[in-house]
């Protein structure tokens, strides 16, 4: 088992290695860490370390391998920041509290005695408690809303033509003559006509031809020719 010695002359050495001054006080540093600061810590090596494994997934194909490296990208973020805050805000609440004269007063002598270490831990604690909750009211949702986020983004940008199709707009289309044969139409009889027509088919209606034209068509016609 590796032990940090303080005296500075005698180094601990642990098969060869020997730590100095400055790997003990960086190691201490490390140790001295409470929950927010582990927490950040692990947040950022699964932000380095997972998406990588994922995206070198060689069980699935491109597409899942990039969903799942966004995915993983995302619930780093979402999770270690609102482990971080709710941690934070525990031991905050936790200290205040037990340096309140009223509530201290009422505490074992074990508690209030490290005020410092008791906060860390009782309010390590009541983190741990409350994102039971937080990880499905809070986690779950905001982990999906920025993992679309991400995939939207980073389509967009391999994909830049897309954004520049829905800019275009198609002009809508015009039927040649089609203004002209409205003026000629007046009264009531506007607004009837189905298909185009020309003076020639009315004595053909009267005749009886033409019989795929409506009853409504027939009687514009007549009027018009009249």
């Amino acid at each position: 088992m590796l032990k940090i010695n303080n005296n500075i002359n005698n180094s601990p050495s642990f098969r060869g290695l020997t730590l100095g001054p400055k790997s003990q006080n960086v190691l201490n540093k490390i140790g001295g860490l409470q929950s927010p600061g582990q927490r950040l810590i692990f947040g950022a090596a699964a932000l380095a370390i997972q998406p990588a494994i994922d995206r070198h997934n060689p069980w699935v194909d491109d597409e899942t391998r990039q969903a799942s490296a966004n995915r993983s990208i995302a619930k780093a973020i979402v999770c270690t920041t609102t482990g971080v805050i709710i941690r934070e805000a525990c031991i905050l609440g936790t200290n205040a509290l037990l340096n309140g004269k009223k509530f201290a007063s009422k505490l074992p002598e074990f508690v209030t005695k490290d005020k410092a270490h008791s906060a860390g831990v009782i309010g390590t604690l009541m983190g741990l408690g409350v994102m039971v909750f937080t990880n499905f009211l809070i986690d779950a949702p905001l982990t999906n809303k920025f993992t679309n986020f991400i995939t939207a983004k980073k389509h967009k940008k391999q994909n830049p033509e897309l954004q520049q199709d829905k800019e275009i707009k198609t002009p809508p289309p015009k039927l040649a003559g089609a203004s002209e044969a409205m003026k000629k139409i007046s009264g009531p009889a506007q607004g009837k006509i189905s298909r185009p027509f020309d003076k020639n088919t009315a004595p053909k209606q009267n005749a009886g031809e033409n019989s795929h034209l409506s009853q409504a068509n027939a009687e514009v016609i007549r009027q018009w020719a009249s």
